[in-house]
């Protein structure tokens, strides 16, 4: 029974990480339903597996159950990537503060190597690839702050961040930007200065928040006045898929 139930939990993962890499890579757009059917032809899972599934990404936030129309993709505003950000923010400020009294100086050689894998990973021009390294870079962080209950929230918005970077992160990916926005606060860590460390988090974040919800709020601007040309009340998003009909 014990192997049945550990079997059972893995395979559960495994379909959660495999609908979160749908959503990610664009499968399946934001207020999109997710038809648990329809998944579990995908994957070749059973519809409980996929609706199991599909209850842990509704806790993590990445999707939302709604009345009548069951599970949908996380709709993009504004309002929604500010709770996001400053809730990661919020959590990454005792993981810098921890970081910079805990780290050991052969994580400083993990820190400072992650942080180069994130600049040369801008040379791939591959969106998916700078975003993963950028998420790895924070996790490696929260992991160095050696704090076990910091670790699970943090995991619980981790695939948040990558949706948001992936719809609308692109001014993200130049390496000045990178360097900009990363650099101080891994010295400051590296040198055990944890003031420092949490101002330059702060400056980090003011940046890159203020940039993601300018572009949220240009592009619902953009998809709000193309609605009403079209005579829709429907938003259409930038990155929806199109078909060969449309």
């Amino acid at each position: 029974m014990c192997a049945l139930n550990v079997t059972r939990e893995t395979l559960h993962l495994k379909c959660k990480e495999a609908i979160t890499t749908l959503i990610l890579n664009g499968e399946f757009s934001p207020g999109e339903r997710l038809v648990e059917a329809r998944l579990g032809e995908m994957l070749g899972l059973s519809r409980t597996t996929v609706r199991s599934a599909l209850q842990q990404l509704v806790q993590e936030g990445l999707v939302l159950q709604e009345s009548f129309r069951g599970v949908i993709v996380r709709p993009i505003t504004a309002e929604s990537a500010h709770e996001t950000a400053t809730l990661r923010e919020a959590l990454e400020v005792l993981a810098v503060r921890r970081a910079a009294l805990k780290i050991t100086d052969q994580e400083i050689g993990e820190l400072r190597g992650r942080f180069n894998d994130l600049l040369e990973s801008t040379a791939t021009r591959d969106a998916a690839v700078i975003f993963r390294n950028d998420v790895a870079l924070h996790k490696l962080i929260v992991r160095i702050a050696k704090h076990g209950l910091l670790s699970t929230h943090y995991a619980m918005i981790e695939s948040q961040v990558l949706f948001y970077m992936a719809h609308v992160g692109a001014g993200f990916m130049e390496r000045e930007a990178l360097s900009r926005q990363h650099k101080s606060m891994v010295e400051a860590i590296c040198d055990h200065d944890p003031e420092e460390a949490e101002r330059a988090l702060h400056l980090h974040f003011e940046e890159g928040t203020g940039f993601l919800i300018h572009l949220l709020e240009k592009m619902n601007l953009r998809s709000r006045k193309a609605a009403s040309q079209d005579g829709e009340d429907e938003i259409v998003w930038p990155w929806a898929k199109r078909t060969d009909a449309d």
